[in-house]
């Protein structure tokens, strides 16, 4: 077990290097055999400032697995292994400003297949524009200018993460891990990060770049930070830089501890992930400059609709919410029956929400909708009572041969019924002729009914 490594911290552009461990040349890291042809790294967004209190930076979207499909030297799986990037854009916030982004990443169209719902992530971060002299070479070899990490956030499919805080970090730490196969001091770094990572006691989230199976990865970590040697990790976008493959845990705990401390810019990050199925993700991003990133949709209106619908048919209701955002909206239902609708939308804010259902059987059945945001949930709506009905039209038609036909079979079907033990009128409202608020069926039904076929008297009365 390897037990050499060197920290390096930038501050500025002076560099101070803590020697954890005395560093044995070739002993615990192991040199870039070879440096692909590389694009020149993009200038930073800050020319885009227009005022000195604008935000500038870049929103970096990692799509990782957290059971990577490679294995490094000792045949051991890697954690969270990056694939690429769904989104890297520059962005200028205003003092009190928002930025929201919805983006699809379809595995098979970027080259990626088995990628499962089980099996993804999508790690946000966002990259301050200040630059910082770093080295991944130190004292002064492979000079690269560090760009700072102000909040990250991870989110499997079906799942939510925001930027954290707590009272030992002043936001969620970005930690981006340099391997290869080929490397034999590399599964030292691959397991000591992870236990540290899931020990759950540190705020940091982490990519692991295995530049020997992936030209995206290799491309990045030496355009960005101009790699020299593995395994090395770059904290925060390269605020700490920890070369070689140490142990135990406790280097990598110092690395993390260290970012966590520093002083970030007041930026909201929230990142949500929703499987669409066949390797098709949707991912929803939101950062925001001194103003909540997110904030819950409020309550829709109560549901408009028939309050009598009749059984087994189909019929509208309608709802509608707002959200203080002006996100796009999806909407649930809650249908009194115990059927609950998928969420419906997206939907623009204020905009109403139609969905349609059928009751089965006869009851009382409170219905009830609640919106989401692309990250959060609202509260139900007040609900609205339904109480379907099996009669059509007129009463009378007792034997529910359809329509509105009242004839001598319903009056036989009845007297079956109410004196031979036959069986009960399929609707009871349709067999209630008289219309009794108590919608009882009984001989006041059969006179009724004689009395209208028989002796010219009135018609039975309209259903509800």
């Amino acid at each position: 077990m390897s037990k050499h490594g060197i920290m390096v911290t930038a501050c500025g552009m002076c560099i101070t290097m803590l020697v954890l461990w005395s560093l044995v040349s070739g002993a615990d890291v192991t040199p870039i055999p070879e440096r692909p042809t590389v694009q020149p790294y993009v200038s930073p967004p800050s020319k885009l400032k227009v005022d000195p209190d604008d935000y500038t930076g870049w929103i970096r979207l990692y799509i990782v697995e957290p059971d990577a499909r490679w294995k490094d030297h000792n045949n051991n799986g890697y954690h969270f292994g990056f694939l690429e990037f769904g989104l890297d854009s520059a962005v200028v916030l205003p003092d009190l400003s928002r930025y929201y982004r919805s983006v699809t990443w379809d595995a098979s169209a970027s080259g990626w297949s088995g990628v499962t719902e089980g099996n993804i992530m999508v790690i946000a971060a966002i990259f301050n524009s200040e630059p910082h002299q770093a080295y991944s070479d130190p004292p002064s070899g492979n000079p690269f200018n560090a760009y700072y990490v102000d909040a990250a956030a991870a989110a499997e499919a079906g799942s939510v993460d925001s930027n954290n805080t707590t009272p030992a970090s002043t936001h969620t730490v970005l930690v981006e891990e340099a391997s290869a196969n080929y490397c034999p001091y590399c599964p030292t770094t691959n397991y000591y990060l992870h236990s540290v990572y899931s020990s759950g006691n540190y705020n940091f989230v982490y990519a692991t770049m295995v530049i020997d199976k992936n030209s995206k990865a290799s491309a990045w970590m030496n355009s960005h930070y101009n790699l020299a040697y593995i395994p090395a990790c770059y904290g925060d976008g390269g605020d700490e830089v920890l070369i070689g493959g140490v142990s135990p845990q406790g280097p990598y705990q110092t690395m993390i501890n260290a970012c966590a401390g520093r002083t970030v810019s007041d930026i909201g990050l929230i990142v949500g992930v929703d499987w669409l199925g066949g390797g098709v993700i949707k991912i929803n991003v939101a950062l925001a400059h001194g103003t909540p990133v997110d904030t819950p949709p409020g309550m829709p209106v109560t549901p408009s609709g028939d309050t009598a619908p009749l059984i087994q048919t189909e019929y509208n209701y309608s709802t509608s919410a707002s959200d203080p955002e002006s996100d796009e909206l999806y909407y649930q239902w809650d249908w009194g029956d115990g059927d609950t609708s998928a969420w419906l939308g997206p939907y623009n804010s204020e905009d109403t929400c139609m969905a349609a259902h059928s009751w089965a059987d006869l009851g009382t059945y409170q219905v009830k909708v609640k919106s989401r945001d692309p990250w959060y949930e609202g509260g139900w709506s007040n609900p609205l009572t339904v109480i379907p009905t099996c009669c059509i039209g007129n009463r009378g038609n007792v034997d529910g041969d359809g329509g509105d036909q009242v004839n001598v079979g319903d009056l036989t079907y009845l007297v079956d019924y109410l004196f031979r033990g036959g069986p009960p009128p399929p609707c009871t409202e349709e067999a209630n002729v008289d219309g009794d608020l108590l919608e009882q069926v009984n001989v006041g039904d059969l006179t009724y009914l004689v009395d209208y076929l028989f002796r010219a008297g009135p018609p039975p009365p309209s259903c509800p």
